[in-house]
């Protein structure tokens, strides 16, 4: 959307804030080409580039997510007609497409403490609903159905999501006018609230970023400031119970990539491309200080431009994913036979299982043949306690 502007109000910037740490992901479409690269780089330097070329002919906007807990990239993407879930390890360079069963179309986002990615979609019978897909099964499950009313309207890449306590936002509109949706998605039933959003006069999207760190809601917005004639973009946040605030207005800005909107844990910055009267420039917004400083992009067009959180995510909740310890200290998951497999050195320990919600399915003490059948249970990330002798063990396993 193209925003006109008319109405100035005064500003105060202070352009330098660290955005060395900001590392960036996306998709890259140079001219003449068919087929989109996958590039990584740093705020500070779009020039230095590291570029996986890929099969993809084209990409459905603002559906793509990272994975922190394990350094993938996902996107829903076409590759030679086949529509499906495209994922790329940022650890290894790895790159794999699974077919067209998988769907996430609504505002996907991916908690860090699973690895779940989290988006509403509509059921056979034309009902919202919300799915959480498995990327380490490719599972995609719905958990729960909304019900909104008939004329509700949503908007692309309006979502967030908080790690910490486990809770899936997006907004929608319906005859009351704009509203933000929360889901407690590690509740044992689906249950979502829903209140009015308040405090400004917001028009056309609201792109939603959470900080894990502050744990707020930041958002971008335009307001109306003269009965649909005047248009400001804001940098601002919202609260659970729907207020509105502003934290600056950017009026030299005249559109928005909405699709091209991110959140840097490490330095708790909103990022955003946006249009001034003569360049699209990258924005690092530090959201601690309220200053923004621009960066140049790298060459072409860009889509889908994620922070890579992964460094953040495994410092805070840890790494999902292949266990990287000491091969003695291993613990590995054959999912195939459904066994948790220990390492000699904890023969005899004492362990405790516990779903991801807290709640403990299994105490027992690690057998003499070191193998623990977890048929009994559903898929999905469960956590670890092993009390050795002389330490305790905590991990993440995906049974």
């Amino acid at each position: 959307m193209r925003i006109k502007l008319y109405y100035v109000l005064p500003l105060f910037v202070l352009p330098v804030i660290s955005s060395a740490q900001v590392r960036l992901i996306g998709f890259q479409t140079l001219p003449g080409q068919s087929t989109s690269n996958i590039i990584e780089w740093q705020a500070d330097a779009p020039e230095s580039l590291s570029t996986s070329a890929t099969d993809v002919n084209s990409i459905i906007i603002a559906n793509s997510t990272f994975n922190a807990s394990t350094g993938d990239f996902i996107a829903k993407v076409n590759v030679n007609g086949a529509s499906g879930i495209l994922e790329f390890n940022t650890l290894n360079n790895n790159l794999e497409f699974n077919g067209a069963t998988i769907t996430t179309n609504g505002s996907s986002e991916c908690d860090m403490q699973t690895g779940f990615v989290y988006s509403y979609d509509n059921n056979a019978v034309n009902q919202k609903v919300l799915k959480r897909y498995d990327p380490a099964t490719n599972n995609d499950d719905i958990i729960g159905t909304f019900n909104f009313p008939e004329n509700a309207l949503f908007y692309p890449d309006s979502s967030c999501f908080d790690s910490n306590l486990g809770i899936y936002y997006f907004v929608m509109s319906d005859s009351d006018g704009l509203k933000l949706v929360s889901v407690p998605v590690n509740n044992a039933d689906f249950t979502y609230s829903q209140v009015s959003i308040t405090g400004l006069p917001i028009l056309g999207n609201i792109g939603l970023e959470f900080s894990n760190d502050s744990n707020t809601i930041f958002a971008t917005f335009a307001t109306d400031f003269n009965n649909g004639q005047n248009y400001v973009f804001n940098v601002g946040k919202i609260s659970p119970q729907g207020v509105v605030e502003s934290l600056m207005a950017m009026p030299s800005i005249t559109s928005t990539q909405f699709y091209n909107r991110t959140f840097d844990q490490t330095t708790n910055a909103m990022i955003f491309v946006a249009s001034d009267q003569s360049d699209t420039m990258l924005f690092v917004y530090d959201t601690d200080t309220n200053t923004y400083a621009t960066k140049q992009l790298p060459e072409g067009n860009l889509y889908e431009i994620e922070s890579n959180n992964y460094t953040y995510s495994v410092a805070k909740y840890g790494q999902l994913g292949v266990d990287k310890t000491e091969p003695s200290s291993q613990i590995v998951v054959n999912q195939n036979l459904k066994t948790i497999l220990f390492p000699e050195t904890m023969a005899g320990q004492h362990f405790d299982l516990f779903t991801i919600t807290g709640a403990k399915v299994a105490s027992s003490k690690v057998s003499t043949d070191l193998s623990f059948n977890y048929s009994q249970f559903q898929s999905g990330i469960y956590i670890i306690k092993i009390d050795g002798a002389k330490q305790k063990t905590t991990r993440k396993l995906s049974l």
